[in-house]
């Protein structure tokens, strides 16, 4: 393989299609990586900015879901290792933030950041046995390139998803630096930690790396230091923020408990969201929440994304297990059927976590809002978007729509 990616005439389309071997081949440990040349910042940049045009929406629905669907989301679109992404993009390891099923995130500073901004490097790694096959990075990809959107899109809006800064296809081992982050982390949180050391994987080891904005701490993390009113414009954040990706991109997260939304502190005591061209307000409190880690969800752009859960999430104990439960038995136990009203049981798990008295004190802002929303989807399987409805209609000293 190292030979055919060195051919430099060879075409995209012979590249991208040995590639594509790779997730179904085992590669030879005495095998040699391919020689890359070295490029000025300028040619970086522009090279960047030509992978962001090119992986636009309309281009990533352009093709099936395979590895050639998933290979013009990659840039460069052969592998290159850790060190030539620290290297080019001004990279530095700051902490390893968390773990996730087959994922590990951590915290980077860039030479594009300010003093106190981070970013966030996310690797999965791929094509060994038990290990997520490329294509089944694409529903993830593709949400992060669709929250982009959301972020800007005059009709359907949300400030309330990642933004994708790139995605790159990573071969060989970890750098220092980030065994140093990962051994830091399993010192401190060694019952969150499971995935195995660095050192301990293949040298040849495949990772899709996601490079993403960093929109703040875990919200099962902060919840002890929050008001009332905070988690009340948290409900109503999420809320408004699912239901606009409803209406773009028929998106269900499917996965959203605690760790899964994030805080940020906000200067804006407003935030505004977009639905369907009518916007809507909602108090921040100081604080801005995200949806992040799309790794489970299911959207439509041009055709249907989705994952598949392993059966063992929905054995055990606790309101999750039993919303993952019920979100099965709604979907039919086919992961691959549409059900917005997988958002709704994900909203109302949200607000059971963060209101354990309910109904909410008439003391709290949006009280009466989150009282009638509850009390609706306690009765009703809801679509986020039916939930700004009933939340639309409260009749309420508060008006949320401008």
């Amino acid at each position: 393989m190292s030979s055919i990616l060195n051919n430099s005439k060879l075409s995209v389309l012979q590249r991208r299609k040995t590639l594509a071997e790779v997730n179904h081949s085992s590669v030879q440990e005495n095998e040699s990586p391919p020689k890359r040349r070295r490029r000025s910042d300028t040619q970086l940049s522009e090279l960047y900015m030509s992978h962001l045009r090119d992986a636009s929406q309309l281009r990533v629905v352009a093709e099936r879901m395979s590895w050639l669907k998933l290979a013009p989301l990659i840039m460069p679109e052969y592998p290159v290792d850790f060190e030539y992404i620290f290297k080019n993009w001004g990279m530095e390891i700051v902490s390893k933030l968390g773990e996730g099923s087959f994922s590990e995130v951590y915290r980077v500073r860039t030479r594009f950041n300010g003093e106190n901004d981070f970013d966030v490097f996310k690797l999965i790694p791929v094509g060994q046995p038990g290990q997520p096959a490329f294509d089944h990075m694409l529903p993830e990809m593709s949400m992060c390139l669709a929250g982009r959107c959301l972020l800007e899109s005059p009709r359907h809006r949300a400030p309330s998803f990642l933004s994708l800064r790139g995605t790159h296809l990573v071969q060989g081992q970890q750098t220092e630096d980030m065994i140093y982050a990962y051994e830091a982390f399993r010192r401190k949180c060694p019952q969150e930690t499971e995935q195995p050391h660095p050192l301990d994987r293949p040298k040849n080891q495949f990772y899709v790396v996601f490079y993403t904005s960093y929109d703040g701490c875990e919200l099962e993390t902060e919840l002890p230091k929050l008001s009332g009113d905070i988690r009340a414009s948290i409900v109503l954040q999420v809320t408004y923020a699912l239901a606009a990706a409803e209406q773009s991109f028929e998106f269900e997260h499917r996965d959203l408990h605690l760790s899964n939304v994030v805080l940020k502190d906000c200067d804006e005591s407003d935030l505004e969201f977009r639905i369907s061209g009518n916007r809507f307000r909602i108090k921040s409190f100081g604080k801005r929440a995200a949806v992040i880690d799309y790794g489970m969800c299911r959207l439509v752009v041009d055709e249907a994304l989705h994952s598949t859960f392993e059966p063992e999430i929905l054995v055990g104990p606790g309101m999750q297990r039993w919303t993952y439960r019920e979100q099965h038995r709604m979907l039919g136990g086919n992961y691959e059927n549409r059900c917005l009203e997988t958002n709704g049981l994900w909203i109302r798990f949200i607000i059971r976590k963060l209101f354990k008295k309910r109904p909410i004190s008439a003391k709290v802002f949006y009280a009466a809002q989150i009282n009638r929303l509850y009390s609706e989807l306690c009765e009703n399987h809801l679509s986020a978007r039916r939930c700004v409805e009933i939340l639309e209609n409260c009749e309420l000293n508060q008006t949320l729509s401008i």
